[in-house]
């Protein structure tokens, strides 16, 4: 028994051991096991760490480069700012001159009426009161003309000059700053009654669509889509107005590209006839043709037969002139610019102003409504015929030549 014991004693303490031994063995690889996760977790947190790290430093160099974009943006806007206020002043010192001149002209008459006094005063024989009478009559009539004209024309080129520069600078500043600051819609759609609406508004040769785009500064787009128009601009207010103004252009009915088209053919009748070719039509507010006419005063012999007024005639006598609109190829001079407005008719549209301005400017100024459409069509008729005739059209206009006043044209 004893020995039995002592065996079983030892077979215990081996089992033991061997227990022991699988314990250390397992609680080894649990060690090393945690130990790799404990790597692997710390290996992820520095990479997202680099991760998040490098992600501020993009979005740093991002922030940076923009306040450098925004620094950049400012200073061309100061830029702009300063040329538009020295187009300004130049323009204020154009104006100056203006009246510089004006002044001048006022001495030169000054000097003038004193000469013709004294000379009529010794050689005609007349009273000093008709002498004075006679040299005011003759001397204010040139000195006026001529003051006028002069004045008339730098006033005109610098009031031109300032706009066209100051617009210019304008329109490049607001395309620059628009892009990065804009995040408003920039369309508004217009509905059509029908289809037949979309071509009035395009006109022939697109000429009603571009002159309304150079009016209202916006773009006008077309598609497909048979029932509506698309204005598109950055400027909210001018996109707004284009709206109002093409809706109401489409209720009353004022979009009428074929009315260009009569004034041309009468232009061309006139030309063929051997007159001078500038047609005309009075159309009435509900879009009817009341009459057309072209200048016929080589035809007929009557310096009073101007398109516009050929076509007030054949338009025979109306109860009101409110609402109708003068069509002409060319900018009406100052006899049937008072026609227009002393029978009050409303609008005037136009062929062309390049090659004669005439009392259209006036007309404006005074609540009629002036549209220049800039038909090269018309230019191109009147230019050729001032080459080829050019003794007619200053015969037309009242003039000895070129180098006249023009502020008595005729149309």
């Amino acid at each position: 028994m004893g020995e039995w014991g002592e065996a079983a004693f030892v077979i215990a303490l081996l089992v033991a051991c061997l227990v022991a031994l699988v314990l250390v063995l397992l609680a080894r690889r649990e060690a090393e096991a945690t130990r790799r996760q404990a790597a692997e977790d710390a290996a992820n947190l520095k990479a997202e760490a680099r991760t998040m790290l490098a992600d501020v430093q993009r979005r740093e160099e991002h922030v940076a480069q923009r306040e450098r974009d925004v620094a950049a943006e400012r200073r061309e806007a100061r830029e702009l700012t300063e040329q538009a206020e020295a187009t300004a002043q130049q323009a204020n010192l154009r104006a100056q001159q203006a009246e510089a001149d004006r002044r001048a002209a006022r001495e030169e008459l000054a000097a003038a009426r004193a000469e013709a006094a004294a000379l009529l005063e010794v050689t005609s024989g007349l009273s000093p009161a008709e002498a004075r009478a006679e040299q005011v009559k003759l001397i204010i009539e040139d000195a006026e003309r001529e003051a006028a004209a002069a004045v008339r024309r730098a006033e005109a080129r610098a009031r031109r000059t300032a706009e066209e520069r100051a617009r210019h600078i304008v329109a490049t500043a607001v395309h620059r700053m628009a892009g990065p600051t804009s995040t408003q819609s920039v369309v508004t759609v217009v509905p059509l009654p029908a289809e037949e609406m979309k071509g009035r508004i395009i006109g022939k040769e697109g000429r009603n669509i571009r002159t309304f785009e150079a009016l209202t500064g916006v773009n006008v787009l077309i598609d497909d889509n048979a029932d509506q128009v698309t204005l598109s601009s950055f400027d909210a207010e001018r996109r707004e107005v284009a709206a109002v103004a093409l809706e109401a252009l489409i209720a009353d009915g004022r979009i009428h590209p074929q009315r260009i088209e009569l004034a041309y053919a009468e232009a061309l009748k006139g030309r063929d006839e051997g007159g001078i070719p500038i047609g005309a039509a009075l159309v009435g507010a509900d879009g009817t043709v009341l009459g057309t006419g072209h200048n016929r005063r080589v035809q007929d012999g009557d310096a009073s037969a101007h398109g516009e007024t050929d076509a007030f005639r054949n338009a025979g006598r109306q109860r009101s002139y409110r609402g109708t609109t003068m069509v002409t190829t060319l900018s009406p001079c100052w006899y049937c610019s008072g026609l227009i407005r002393q029978f009050g008719i409303s609008r005037v549209v136009i062929g062309e102003a390049r090659t004669f301005v005439g009392g259209h400017e006036w007309l404006a100024e005074n609540g009629v409504e002036v549209v220049v459409v800039d038909d090269q069509r018309c230019v191109d008729l009147m230019t050729t015929f001032i080459e080829e005739h050019p003794e007619l059209w200053f015969e037309d206009i009242g003039q000895d030549g070129p180098d006249t006043d023009t502020r008595r044209d005729q149309s």
